[in-house]
């Protein structure tokens, strides 16, 4: 799922020049004053009539473009709400009264892509059609807690009934870790939302990873051990796969062990540098 996250006050993605012509506005879970639908992206772009998003992929695009594309839109009117200019339209298909994805089929690989709102949308994403094989999607939103996610589970569900994931992985644990919180409730609402996915996705692996060692002024945040117990007894107590980071990295206090490691390599690379430029200004 390709989004512009450049134009809603972040960065990226690498290899997408995106911009607007036109007028919109943009939601995301930590900043959404009107209350907007949004994805499990985490951000959701509103389209004045007649704006239009212009998109680009260039050499230094990860994903891979191809000839077909679905375009995610949530709008009030249940007509054909954009347009993709000398580009055919397949199918729109709607998976609710306001969501709707637009299939489109391009004469060659897509490097330029123009989506035209015809009535006020909301634009969710882009994602390129692939032959079966292992494709990889990362989705999130900086500082984002797991109960953001939550609370968009409707949204967040039905968008996934339709992409059909074999797998998914919910990493989560370090944001939430320096915010007061009531670890029942907090519990309960993981739990709530991890069968509910199990339910909705029964096809799906679902696996939950918690948090590694973190420090802020150099102290771990207050909540971090109680958070990291809650989602390993979550994913216990609703039969989904936990992967354990925090002791993978090396349990607590492991983070100055890692930043001990770092130095190291870096204080080695610049002496191995120095010795070349030596070596090249003898020769």
């Amino acid at each position: 799922m390709v989004f512009p996250y450049s134009l809603c006050g972040s960065f990226g993605p690498l290899g997408v020049v995106a911009s607007i012509a036109g007028k919109y506005t943009w939601s995301t879970y930590l900043k959404n004053p009107k209350g907007r639908p949004i994805g499990m992206t985490g951000y959701e772009i509103s389209l004045e009539k007649n704006s239009t998003l212009h998109l680009e992929f260039n050499e230094k695009f990860k994903g891979k473009t191809t000839t077909t594309f679905e375009v995610w839109i949530n709008s009030d009117y249940d007509t054909l709400n954009i347009t993709c200019p000398n580009i055919t339209l397949l199918s729109k298909t709607a998976i609710n009264n306001n969501l709707s994805v637009y299939r489109y089929r391009s004469d060659s690989v897509i490097h330029h892509l123009q989506i035209k709102a015809l009535k006020p949308c909301a634009f969710w994403g882009v994602e390129f059609i692939h032959s079966p094989q292992l494709i990889y999607q990362q989705c999130g939103l900086v500082g984002a807690q797991f109960i953001h996610l939550i609370q968009h589970k409707k949204e967040v569900v039905e968008q996934l009934q339709v992409l059909k994931p074999d797998m998914l992985i919910f990493s989560y644990g370090s944001n939430e870790s320096y915010s007061s919180f009531d670890s029942l409730t907090y519990q309960t609402q993981i739990e709530t939302f991890l069968n509910t996915i199990k339910e909705k996705l029964p096809y799906a692996v679902i696996l939950i990873s918690n948090a590694p060692d973190t420090r802020s002024g150099g102290k771990t945040p207050k909540n971090e051990m109680c958070i990291n117990q809650i989602l390993e007894l979550s994913a216990k107590n609703t039969n989904i796969s936990f992967l354990n980071i925090n002791e993978a990295m090396g349990g607590w206090e492991s983070l100055k062990k890692w930043k001990f490691i770092i130095r190291q390599q870096n204080f080695l690379l610049s002496f191995l540098l120095l010795k070349i430029m030596k070596l090249e200004m003898v020769l």
